[in-house]
């Protein structure tokens, strides 16, 4: 597969992205979950001076190409940023998890671009329990573009939000959510939801599979399963 060294997303997608990652408290630690070859981690990295830039931390099992890791960090060196900076975490987001909570960690902005299926964001959502009020987590492909559809970042977030005053959707700019947390608060997402979401998932998925079958559904390059 060719490997994209810049980010995915569009031009005012980042703008959105930095305007909440600036915000956010200025000595808090960032945290992004999925990061492809590193593109828009980058774009974040450069947003701040060296000697000014908060701490980066990164959840990626690196297994989405061959070599994964290597291109994330080459990427970073071409712009100049020393990989070394970069606190890799090369785990699942459920693992990487479970040994933060047990850390009592803290962060202040959180950029979720994982696995795109409707659990695994879920999952990825979890990770607001350690969000500071006042930081901002922020979702790319929530909306529908005219690349793809991709439901389950949608019908993740829109769960969440839907349980959870102490949220609170600030802007939609293109496919990128962007949403402030406002306070501490119950419920975060526990096991229950989590459990809820990967049975709606397979739902979801055996409808998909349906409607490919059945005459005039939309082609399969047109949408991709929650």
């Amino acid at each position: 597969m060719a490997i994209r060294t810049e980010s995915e997303c569009t031009e005012p997608e980042l703008a959105a992205l930095m305007r909440a990652m600036l915000a956010s408290n200025p000595a808090g630690r960032r945290l992004e979950i999925g990061t492809a070859a590193g593109g828009t981690l980058k774009r974040m990295m450069l947003a701040y001076p060296a000697a000014e830039r908060p701490s980066f931390v990164v959840i990626d099992p690196m297994t989405y190409f061959p070599g994964q890791r290597a291109a994330v960090e080459a990427n970073l060196a071409t712009a100049g940023i020393d990989p070394g900076t970069v606190e890799f975490r090369v785990e699942t987001s459920a693992r990487a998890l479970a040994r933060a909570l047990r850390a009592d960690e803290r962060f202040d902005f959180i950029f979720i671009d994982g696995n795109h299926a409707l659990r695994a964001v879920t999952q990825d959502l979890r990770w607001t329990r350690l969000l500071n009020p006042g930081g901002f987590v922020c979702l790319h492909d929530y909306e529908e573009t005219d690349r793809i559809v991709i439901p389950g970042v949608k019908l993740a977030l829109d769960g969440f939000l839907a349980h959870r005053r102490h949220y609170a959707l600030r802007e939609v700019v293109g496919a990128m959510a962007i949403v402030e947390k406002l306070d501490w608060g119950a419920p975060e997402v526990g096991a229950g939801e989590l459990a809820a979401a990967w049975g709606r998932q397979l739902a979801l998925r055996w409808r998909h599979s349906l409607a490919k079958r059945l005459p005039g559904s939309p082609s399969a390059s047109a949408t991709a399963t929650p």
